[in-house]
């Protein structure tokens, strides 16, 4: 029993932040990620303990990850009106400087995303998965991962050119 409990120590170690960074990504709340990322490796670890799962552990945890983040909690309305106070507190005191750091005008624009346009549009950019890969984790088909990519790249476009311009 103690050589699996060190084994999946192992697999906590190598994923937890890769996980972590995508969970902010997609959710764009650092707390919530955070507890996600948690959920996800507490309800492994039982079935780590049977032996039952992770012959892939980066891509079954990734499946976990997305299915917390996108399943049970439906509240993607609240998450983006909390998230663009957030935002809009962050750039609208004095102390802002006049050039706004790329990094937070792409967070924001994502960040006004449609949860399912932002999930495609993270695993596809930054985790770097082939359609069918994203397909598979968000329990949908190919085609819909390649119209929710060009949606959600043409609606970034138009919000990075309305951050730009209130920049």
């Amino acid at each position: 029993m103690m050589r699996s409990d060190e084994r999946f120590d192992e697999i906590y170690s190598a994923h937890r932040d890769d996980l972590y960074r995508l969970a902010v990504l997609i959710c764009g709340d650092r707390a919530r990620s955070e507890d996600a990322v948690a959920d996800v490796f507490a309800r492994v670890l039982p079935r780590w303990r049977r032996g039952t799962v992770l012959d892939h552990p980066r891509s079954y945890l990734r499946r976990a990850l997305v299915n917390e983040l996108t399943g049970g909690f439906r509240r993607r309305a609240l998450e983006r009106r909390v998230a663009a106070r957030q935002w809009g507190d962050d750039r609208g005191g004095s102390t802002m400087e006049a050039q706004v750091d790329e990094h937070d005008v792409l967070q924001a624009a994502l960040l006004r995303l449609p949860m399912a346009q932002r999930a495609v549009l993270v695993l596809r950019f930054y985790a770097d998965l082939g359609e069918a890969e994203t397909a598979r984790l968000l329990k949908v088909s190919p085609g819909t991962v390649k119209s929710r990519t060009a949606r959600a790249l043409a609606r970034l476009r138009v919000l990075l050119d309305e951050e730009t311009i209130d920049a």
